[in-house]
């Protein structure tokens, strides 16, 4: 992972608040998935690699409070308890085809029917053109 991208982060936490709104849990809710989420800003659909991963999600679920740390819990379910999705979420954080890869991440609490406390944590990620220029991201 190369450095964060303001654009990015803005998908992830906009897709962050969506799950929260929604209380589901899923790659797909309003109709896009990640990389169709990532295309829709026209900077990144007109400059990336092609790469076989784009998201993880992570979403913490208690009675007694909201996850102190998410993004560092997140990071650890992805790393060493992913057996259940076949360490899908740890190969995209290592996998060896990545050369300049921009990350962001979006992180949402709130509560939704009968759970008080909910936190959703998105990580998106792609792998801009060579031409990809980070001083402009802010405008």
């Amino acid at each position: 992972m190369s450095d964060c991208s303001s654009i990015v982060q803005d998908i992830a936490q906009r897709y962050a608040d969506l799950l929260i709104r929604e209380g589901r849990f899923s790659h797909r809710i309003g109709g896009n998935n990640a990389w169709g989420r990532l295309h829709n800003e026209p900077r990144i659909a007109s400059c990336h690699k092609r790469i076989p991963y784009a998201e993880n999600l992570a979403r913490f679920i208690s009675d007694k409070g909201y996850q102190k740390y998410p993004i560092e819990r997140a990071l650890f379910e992805w790393f060493y308890n992913d057996e259940l999705h076949n360490w899908k979420h740890r190969e995209m954080l290592l996998y060896e085809g990545y050369e300049n890869v921009l990350i962001g991440t979006g992180i949402s609490k709130g509560s939704f029917k009968d759970t008080q406390y909910m936190v959703y944590v998105v990580l998106n990620l792609f792998e801009p053109c060579d031409s990809w220029d980070t001083q402009k991201e802010g405008e």
